[in-house]
């Protein structure tokens, strides 16, 4: 079998690295691989969604009856609360 060793170092004094620790103690010893690469693929997948989105919420010129607009581009939009919350919340997930 053909396999790769990958290593990584968690800074216990960041709480992000404490809690990755935690998650990853929480997981039985014989999982713990496959929850790794699963996890990897499913971040870059959001990932590239999220840049899907982007490009299709940046295309604001194309939706103009439809008052979609990036709040980060004009914040004195008046819009529905619902959707600021939607657009804020795809804004965030590239910075997490």
């Amino acid at each position: 079998m053909n396999e790769k060793r990958i290593t990584f170092r968690l800074n216990m004094d960041k709480y992000s690295h404490r809690l990755a620790y935690d998650i990853y103690q929480a997981i039985p010893t014989s999982q713990r691989s496959d929850f790794i690469r699963l996890a990897m693929i499913l971040m870059y997948d959001r990932d590239e969604q999220t840049k899907r989105i982007r490009e299709i919420l940046s295309k604001n010129s194309q939706l103009p009856d439809m008052g979609i607009r990036d709040p980060a581009l004009d914040e004195s939009q008046d819009m529905s609360e619902t959707a600021k919350n939607m657009l804020g919340f795809i804004s965030r997930l590239n910075t997490q």
